[in-house]
């Protein structure tokens, strides 16, 4: 499945890069659903690579994740959840449906 990887500010790379995921993928089964992707008939899942939560990580900026943490931000109160808001670290994003997710797509939700 085409899928998106989303990297945290400590990643090597920078924005949104395209992977193949296996059908069976954490995304699916444990992944948030973005709330933006579902109002626009698109739901996308967003899931934290680090199985830890993000809650008890201890804090660093370099595990500091805006690209996911605004794919997740509720439309009505402008906030993400509080696990999406700090030590996200790098995400993996696909379409719930498991369609092709082009980094193009996940760019125009986000």
């Amino acid at each position: 499945v085409l899928a998106c990887k989303v990297p945290c500010k400590g990643d090597p790379e920078h924005f949104f890069t395209e992977i193949h995921i296996s059908p069976n993928h954490d995304v699916f089964t444990k992944g948030t659903i973005s709330p933006v992707s579902q109002l626009i008939g698109v739901p996308i899942r967003v899931h934290r690579v680090d199985p830890r939560p993000s809650l008890s990580i201890p804090r660093s900026a370099s595990l500091d994740n805006q690209l996911a943490t605004y794919l997740l931000i509720d439309p009505y109160s402008g906030f993400a959840p509080p696990q999406w808001q700090q030590g996200v670290g790098t995400a993996v994003v696909a379409r719930d449906d498991k369609k092709p997710l082009s980094s193009t797509h996940v760019e125009a939700i986000w």
